[in-house]
């Protein structure tokens, strides 16, 4: 095979072996060196396949943009949609977009359409609804809601992903997370239902210590 063709294959193969971050790191110029000589069939998922990798190592503008190549060409791609929209969210977050007009951007409307596109997917309907909830974020036809209206709305995002996913511990994981966050009832009973699924799964009993360890620590302080 020619240097393209094995370029490709050896940057797909290491990315299926790479699980640490430093691994992974050492994908990101294996894909791009694919990526150069690769042919364009090749070239969208390859620059899928980098623009996870990318958003997973916390380049979220360098994400974006991969994200944004695939959609330039394919603007349904799911994948792309996906990583593109959690990537501009990641951004905001790290204070990347302080001098964006954020209502501008669109960043809620890429995480619906990006959660519409991708209806088994766990991270987007949590993300949304905390988007949701972030005025700033506001998009100008919910400047006509109140609070407590969005608010609502926000919570029935991640319920409908519950609902959705009944037998997903993921699912829960998420809820709880995001109940936690904004003070809602109903997390201590969404972190018992994960244990239920997946009582041996790693991310679960980590998140079931931290809850034990806080719930330890406001009894000391009474």
């Amino acid at each position: 095979p020619d240097a393209g063709v094995q370029r490709v294959r050896l940057a797909k193969d290491y990315l299926k072996l790479a699980k640490t971050p430093d691994e992974k790191m050492y994908a990101i110029p294996l894909l791009r060196q694919a990526l150069a000589k690769s042919e364009e069939g090749e070239k969208a998922d390859l620059r899928r396949r980098l623009a996870n990798e990318l958003l997973e190592l916390g380049y979220f503008i360098e994400s974006a943009n991969e994200a944004r190549g695939v959609l330039d060409k394919s603007p349904k791609d799911a994948e792309s949609l996906r990583t593109y929209a959690l990537a501009i969210f990641r951004q905001y977050q790290a204070g990347q977009l302080k001098n964006e007009k954020l209502g501008e951007i669109g960043l809620i409307d890429a995480l619906a359409v990006a959660r519409d596109a991708n209806p088994t997917d766990i991270d987007l309907p949590s993300v949304l609804a905390i988007a949701y909830r972030i005025p700033e974020l506001a998009t100008t036809d919910m400047a006509q809601f109140s609070k407590q209206t969005i608010a609502d709305r926000a919570n029935a995002i991640v319920d409908k992903m519950v609902a959705d996913n009944p037998t997903n511990f993921k699912a829960y994981l998420s809820r709880y997370s995001y109940r936690t966050m904004f003070g809602i009832k109903g997390a201590d009973e969404d972190l018992d239902q994960a244990l239920r699924i997946a009582p041996d799964d790693l991310a679960t009993l980590t998140t079931a210590a931290s809850a034990a360890q806080r719930s330890a620590e406001r009894m000391r302080a009474l």
